[in-house]
This record gives structure tokens, C-alpha cells and sequence, in this order.
């Protein structure tokens, strides 16, 4: 039982760790990854692509109703059944047309970048 125990505790404190650690796909501009840590990281080193509230979700922590307008033609209904790189196409669609972000307009982002 103790190795079982020593084992568990092992393989949590591995995957906790790694989600501290989560490096930027080379595909996310560090702007924008970084202002998807400050909506949806939680004080962690990587966006929670699967986020969801009511009425906001995804890494970008998209109000579901910006999301519906800006997301492209085939694209799931809600961001948090996106892909990330289809999280981040939508991101960079919503930059293009100024939507709002709380991490942008207050600057929260910049403690990550």
C-alpha cells in the first residue's frame, strides 16, 4: 500500500509540475499567449484551453456569444470544444475586429510576457 501510495503521489506531483511548466507552441505569437494566461491560466504557466463558465471559455476566455460571431464556418458552437489552433485563429479574428479582453485593456498580460 505505501508503494501504491509513494507511486500516486509521485505521478500527481509529475503532472502538476508539468502543467506549471507548459511551454508556447511556436505557432502562438507571446502576445497572445500571454494573454491567454492571464484570462484563463489561473497563476499557472499555460492557458486553460478548456475553460468554461456560463458565459465565458476557452484559453482566450471568450464571452460565448463574441465567440459564436467571430468563430469560422465549421468550428465547434463552443470555444472550449475548439482545438487550440483554432482557439487561436479565432483569437487573432477578434484582434483584427477590437474585441475586448480584460488582460489587454487593463495590461495583465504583461506580467507574463
Amino acid at each position: 500500500m505505501l508503494t501504491l501510495t509513494v507511486a500516486l503521489t509521485l505521478t500527481i506531483a509529475a503532472a502538476a509540475h508539468a502543467h506549471r511548466g507548459a511551454q508556447r507552441p511556436h505557432w502562438i505569437d507571446p502576445f497572445a499567449w500571454a494573454v491567454a494566461i492571464c484570462e484563463t491560466g489561473k497563476g499557472h504557466n499555460h492557458p486553460d484551453a478548456r475553460h468554461r463558465s456560463s458565459s465565458y471559455g476557452g484559453a482566450w476566455g471568450w464571452f460565448i456569444g463574441t465567440w459564436q460571431v467571430d468563430r469560422y464556418a465549421g468550428m465547434p458552437r463552443f470555444p472550449w470544444n475548439a482545438t487550440l489552433r483554432q482557439q487561436y485563429r479565432v483569437f487573432l479574428r477578434g484582434r483584427e475586429r477590437g474585441r475586448y479582453w480584460g488582460c489587454i485593456a487593463h495590461g495583465g498580460y504583461r506580467s507574463w510576457m
